[in-house]
């Protein structure tokens, strides 16, 4: 088989478009089995207290948190209030795994008075992600008596 310059060019392409396929392959495989994304079951008491449930159903480490009320009985604040939550065990939020659940409590969901309500919220959860994605969901909960 003779070698000629056309040849040569062919075979340049050929294995450019190879590696080419290959990398948009490795790249759709690599996002389609990274997930990140939360759950989260939260009880807002009249007397102040929040209690939420945090559960990691993606692949991804949750590294950051924000929780924050946008809506108090339906109406939305002027400005959304940055509740401060720490662990069922008084520690403050590092990280949390993929595929593990947390226990978070907010003490004074009111902050000191600020945002007033009688029959429901509206938190915001924002949760940072490992790989430097942010996701937030937003959820209506009734006030219980507690």
């Amino acid at each position: 088989m003779e070698l000629t310059v056309s040849r040569i060019i062919w075979l340049v392409i050929g294995i450019a478009l190879a590696i080419g396929i290959g990398v948009a392959v490795y790249t759709w495989g690599f996002r389609a089995f990274v997930k990140t994304d939360f759950m989260a079951t939260i009880v807002a008491y009249d007397t102040g207290r929040a209690e939420i449930t945090l559960k990691n159903v993606g692949t991804v480490d949750i590294t950051s948190l924000k929780v924050r009320i946008i809506a108090a009985d339906g109406s939305k604040l002027a400005t959304p209030v940055e509740l401060s939550v720490k662990l069922a065990d008084g520690s403050d939020f590092k990280k949390l795994s993929a595929g593990e659940e947390v226990q978070l409590i907010c003490d004074d969901w009111t902050d000191g008075g600020a945002v007033s309500a009688k029959n429901t919220l509206t938190f915001e959860i924002i949760c940072g992600f490992a790989n430097g994605k942010t996701v937030s969901h937003t959820y209506t909960v009734p006030i219980q008596t507690g």
